[in-house]
């Protein structure tokens, strides 16, 4: 019975988000063709940029599930199934999109690249190399994606009192969160939590994408870095949120 509940809420999710990822789709495409027609970056370079928007996925799918929901919110609120069971079935269809999303932009460019003249090796390296890179981006970007459900419940609960208002004090109250964190990032505390440092050898790192992000960094000249003390802080962080916002939606959001 838990089984087939689950699955058709899945299925909904899926039915309710393909034309979202249809689109997101047709705009890669697009983006790759522009690039290639109006620019000197190579197929693979385009590709392999595009890589970049996986911070954005999550968030992005997330985001547009709950204001599609929205439309009909008492349906919405009123499911019998756990808000807990409603949102991880949004969660991991997202997931499961992003890292599609991604790793098929990865095996198209080390195909590419293999192409162009690069062994088979060096191609199996790149792509290892860019698989730990994406699993790491889409396990980092829970974290806006659960800041954006706390915020979106926040909204839900501001509007029924201050109406259009409620999004101005929901975008305040995100520009205060990302001060705060601004000054606590530059404490010695904070440097405390680098601790588990991971280093993944990569002598073409410097050839792909240089990210920094708050539990690591991928950077041309050195090799890709990791912080397990980060992830840590940020997993709890994310758990806090979430808690919140679960309860917020099951409880105080209301039609």
């Amino acid at each position: 019975m838990e089984s087939s509940a689950f699955r058709g809420l899945y299925i909904k999710e899926w039915k309710m988000m393909k034309g979202f990822y249809i689109g997101q789709f047709v705009f890669a495409s697009i983006i790759v063709i522009v690039a290639d027609a109006f620019s000197d970056a190579s197929i693979f370079d385009s590709l392999i940029g595009l890589l970049t928007f996986g911070f954005i996925i999550l968030p992005g799918v997330v985001l547009y599930s709950l204001n599609t929901e929205a439309n009909q919110l008492e349906i919405f609120l009123h499911n019998p199934q756990s808000i807990h069971k409603i949102l991880f079935v949004k969660f991991l269809n997202g997931m499961f999109f992003a890292l599609s999303f991604l790793l098929l932009l990865a095996v198209v460019a080390v195909n590419f690249e293999m192409i162009w003249g690069a062994s088979i090796q060096s191609g199996l390296d790149s792509f290892s190399f860019l698989l730990f890179l994406i699993i790491n981006m889409v396990v980092v970007s829970v974290y806006p994606t659960v800041i954006l459900v706390f915020l979106w419940t926040l909204h839900q609960i501001c509007r029924t009192y201050i109406h259009g208002l409620s999004i101005v004090a929901v975008v305040l109250l995100l520009i205060i969160g990302v001060q705060l964190m601004s000054v606590f990032r530059s404490t010695t505390f904070y440097e405390v939590l680098t601790w588990g440092v991971i280093s993944i050898p990569n002598d073409q790192s410097g050839d792909y994408l240089s990210i920094s992000f708050g539990p690591g960094q991928f950077s041309g000249g050195v090799d890709a870095t990791i912080f397990f003390g980060s992830y840590v802080f940020y997993g709890l962080l994310v758990l806090l949120l979430y808690g919140v916002s679960a309860y917020l939606l099951d409880r105080k959001v209301e039609v």
